[in-house]
């Protein structure tokens, strides 16, 4: 059995998800929840840099939407996120860096649309993303 901390989406509880299975249920409020479908859309509006290590090796994460005011992505913050399937950057409007292995060993990304504020990609940032088909650009209006 592996374990993952999480949040409970509606006591706020911090509790242990057994990454194994589909589902479980919160210890604290009977909460029901589905552990292949977890979405990180609620990084809050005042968060301007997403630090190192901050979600690495998180198996739960199979979506991220990072927000308009995140300016940096650290080193290893999604590192071996291996569910990780979408990074939504439409968004991401200030993002300026990426950094080293920040996306490295998500082997279910197939595609990232970049918007064109992006100037730094740190070193095998997208590193061993087996299922990674296409990185482009987006330029933003």
């Amino acid at each position: 059995m592996t374990l993952a901390t999480a949040k409970c989406t509606r006591c706020a509880a911090n509790i242990e998800v057994d990454e194994t299975k589909d589902a479980g249920i919160c210890q604290y409020c009977g909460t029901e929840f589905v552990t292949e479908k977890v979405i990180v859309d609620n990084i809050p509006q005042h968060i301007t840099i997403i630090g190192k290590d901050a979600f690495r090796g998180n198996n739960c994460i199979e979506k991220v939407i990072i927000p308009i005011s995140v300016k940096r992505i650290d080193e290893y913050a999604f590192c071996s996120c291996e569910k990780l399937k979408t990074i939504d950057f439409s968004h991401a409007l200030s993002i300026a860096a990426i950094g080293g292995l920040a996306f490295a060993f998500c082997k279910n990304l197939e595609e990232i649309d970049l918007p064109d504020t992006v100037s730094s990609i740190g070193g095998h940032a997208f590193d061993n993303c087996m299922n990674l088909k296409n990185v482009s650009v987006v330029v933003q209006h």
